[in-house]
């Protein structure tokens, strides 16, 4: 018996839609700043085959998971960002579950050293996934340590880029951003948080509940998890259906 469930979520994010973008070209509608494609090949793909616009990027003959397009970004020591970006599997690797897609951001230091960071990850993705939505943040390092006691390194590089599908699988990105999170009040925080709520951060999930037969709806648990962040969980407002919910939570994991 199969029973359909209607969510109605909303997703608390800071508000840092109007901060400027450390990106040039985000939205790929050119090849215009993105000319980091290392030994691989980085090419405009079509409206009909891109997520929003009228091109997407999209990667060929690679032969590292590391390769993906990247760019320069100038970003200010001590201060915290958000990167976020659509992602698309062009091919799956037979044998594989799937992949993984990354977010990464590269810090050079005058020493020559290098500091990785992992922005955002989502793990066993496949083409049948489709256009797949990656948000993170990210701390902008001011200096690292070297060996010699009371000796440190400045940051005087940074790089985004895209990595993390095996050799010989390639993918698509479209609408890349790159903000810095501003400093908030209290007050500050939750008014521009409420204002994202109410313009763009309001979706509707369909959930299809299959049961055993004989099961009474009224009997099934729902668990919905949402991954946390710094800014705020996901609020799960109404549920639609027969009449299961049984306790409003505004938590990261919210139990019905």
């Amino acid at each position: 018996m199969g029973t359909a469930f209607r969510i109605v979520v909303y997703f608390s994010v800071i508000a840092c839609a109007l901060a400027a973008d450390l990106l040039r070209n985000g939205g790929v509608e050119s090849l215009d700043g993105w000319n980091h494609c290392w030994n691989f090949d980085c090419e405009l793909i079509p409206a009909d085959e891109s997520r929003f616009g009228s091109h997407s990027l999209r990667t060929r003959h690679r032969t590292q998971s590391w390769q993906g397009p990247a760019q320069d970004i100038h970003t200010t020591p001590g201060r915290n960002y958000r990167v976020e970006s659509w992602v698309k599997l062009l091919n799956d690797k037979p044998g594989k579950l799937g992949q993984n897609v990354e977010l990464e951001v590269s810090f050079e230091f005058s020493d020559g050293s290098h500091t990785y960071m992992n922005a955002a990850l989502r793990p066993l993705v496949t083409t049948a996934d489709g256009w797949i939505f990656l948000q993170g943040d990210f701390p902008s390092p001011e200096r690292r340590a070297l060996s010699q006691e009371r000796n440190f390194a400045a940051a005087t590089k940074a790089t985004f880029y895209y990595q993390g599908p095996e050799p010989g699988v390639d993918f698509a990105v479209d609408l890349a951003s790159i903000t810095e999170i501003p400093h908030a009040s209290d007050n500050d925080w939750r008014r521009q948080t409420d204002s994202v709520i109410d313009r763009i951060r309001k979706n509707d999930i369909h959930l299809r509940v299959t049961t055993a037969s004989g099961i009474d709806p009224a009997q099934v648990k729902i668990q919905a998890s949402t991954l946390s962040s710094a800014e705020g969980c996901m609020h799960v407002l109404s549920l639609k259906s027969r009449s299961i919910l049984t306790s409003l939570k505004t938590q990261c994991n919210i139990h019905f």
